[in-house]
């Protein structure tokens, strides 16, 4: 193989490469988010606060209040953290639980609210 062929070799694999790490990090993220993508309670919350655990600080827990099932509310850290700045307090939500455990909620974006 002559070194014309090598650039464009290298930058297929390359390319190649991150299609298959993107697909990978896809599956995962929504297979731990599968179990609430049928069953589950849609509601609006309001994030009320943001936590952050002192060793990753540009890492937050939102604090999200919301309506349960039988009208009483809900104010619980999300159990996924997020990239600070992400959320801001005061800011409406969707989020998605499962009525007998509203402590389990997700909250929803990008495309969880298109898949809903």
């Amino acid at each position: 193989m002559n070194s014309s062929h090598v650039l464009p070799t290298l930058l297929v694999l390359v390319h190649l490469g991150l299609v298959i790490g993107a697909l990978v990090w896809l599956r995962r993220y929504y297979v731990r988010r599968q179990g609430l993508r049928h069953p589950g309670i849609v509601v609006q919350g309001t994030v009320v606060g943001l936590e952050t655990d002192d060793l990753r600080w540009l890492d937050e827990y939102p604090i999200v209040r919301f309506p349960g099932p039988q009208g009483q509310w809900f104010t619980l850290r999300g159990s996924e953290k997020c990239r600070a700045g992400r959320f801001i307090k005061g800011q409406k939500v969707m989020v998605r639980y499962p009525a007998p455990t509203p402590q389990d909620f997700i909250i929803l974006h990008g495309l969880d609210r298109l898949l809903q």
